[in-house]
């Protein structure tokens, strides 16, 4: 059995994620989109539902009950517009990754940004099932006593995110402990995001704290600059 195969019956199986539409959950971040910019304060509890087989999601304030939730964003081709939550703005966008975001606010373009990388959190790894996703496995990540197998995954022009490449390292247990990315809308700086806190949700191992800091090219994070750190809570799959 191949790593990608062990790694995707220990998140649930495909026939379980097959069966399920979207995610729903309240999200709670905080800390700085990129290395270069400063430390901002914690932001208020947010919706965030994603559609798990297509690129669409939304952010909707927590509290806000009427708030559209049924159609979302075209993570590959957006049109934002009335973003109460980071601030009203109405722009157009051709897409996001490497493509040029002309007519965006900064405050649209991180709204974009944080949608696509909630996006991929939430799907990762069955996103590898993806068509036109090309997988290997890569060398170990060694921590400690622990040795994590890595994946590397390239993701095709189509897909809306921070980086085509992404690299994912796994535990014993085959569950996600590391996923690494460049910030390329941001100059280039390189995040090893720690994923923790797994529950057993629909029938999928979900991890609900990720955290985020600077990585070095030698793949070393460094544990005194917290990037960013997202929580999840009332975590639904339907």
């Amino acid at each position: 059995m191949t790593l990608l195969s062990r790694v995707l019956n220990a998140h649930g199986g495909i026939e379980n994620w097959n069966s399920l539409t979207t995610v729903s959950a309240r999200v709670t971040v905080q800390g700085q989109t990129s290395p270069r910019k400063k430390p901002t304060p914690t932001h208020l509890p947010f919706n965030f539902t994603a559609w798990l087989h297509q690129e669409r999601a939304i952010a909707t304030p927590y509290e806000d009950s009427n708030a559209p939730v049924s159609d979302g964003l075209d993570l590959a081709n957006p049109l934002l517009y009335d973003d109460r939550l980071f601030g009203s703005h109405r722009a157009f966008a051709t897409g996001f990754a490497g493509r040029e975001m002309r007519g965006m606010s900064e405050r649209c373009l991180n709204h974009q940004v944080d949608l696509c990388a909630l996006w991929t959190y939430f799907t990762i790894p069955f996103l590898f099932l993806m068509p036109g996703v090309v997988v290997k496995e890569i060398l170990p990540w060694k921590t400690g006593n622990e040795v994590w197998r890595g994946l590397r995954a390239k993701l095709p022009p189509y897909m809306a995110t921070r980086n085509t490449v992404q690299e994912c390292y796994f535990g014993e247990d085959f569950l996600l402990r590391r996923h690494d990315y460049t910030l390329q809308e941001y100059g280039g700086d390189t995040s090893a995001q720690y994923v923790s806190d797994f529950a057993g949700i629909s029938g999928l191992s979900v991890a609900r704290m990720r955290r985020s800091y600077l990585r070095s090219d030698m793949l070393r994070p460094d544990f005194r600059r917290l990037l960013v750190s997202i929580t999840l809570s009332d975590v639904i799959y339907s």
